[in-house]
């Protein structure tokens, strides 16, 4: 069975004033081909940052990320916006760019 998502070491800081917030800490998990991830948590735990982390819309602290084969952060940010379209993964669109469709609809192709 082929991989779909893979993190490894994943860790994702705020810096704000001269605060630093970790919100991810030494994340890894693999999700392979058929499988149905469910990311479950308290408000504040990271669900979000990480599911930005994971499909490349956001930029991890440290640790990579590759969807299939291909280190999301290791090639431009064109080629990160093809590879998530094309991915058979789903990921759900950012609250703030869905324009108030659910995630299901934000990452339909017209």
């Amino acid at each position: 069975m082929a991989t779909l998502v893979e993190a490894h070491d994943l860790g994702r800081s705020f810096l704000t004033d001269s605060t630093e917030t970790t919100v991810l800490r030494s994340v890894t998990l693999t999700v392979d081909e058929a499988e149905f991830v469910t990311i479950m948590g308290p408000s504040g735990s990271g669900k979000s940052t990480l599911l930005h982390c994971l499909s490349g819309m956001d930029r991890p602290s440290r640790g990579t990320v590759k969807l299939g084969t291909t280190d999301l952060f290791r090639v431009s940010e064109k080629e990160r916006t093809l590879l998530r379209r094309d991915s058979p993964a789903a990921w759900p669109s950012p609250t703030h760019s869905a324009g108030g469709r659910s995630p299901r609809s934000g990452s339909e192709r017209p």
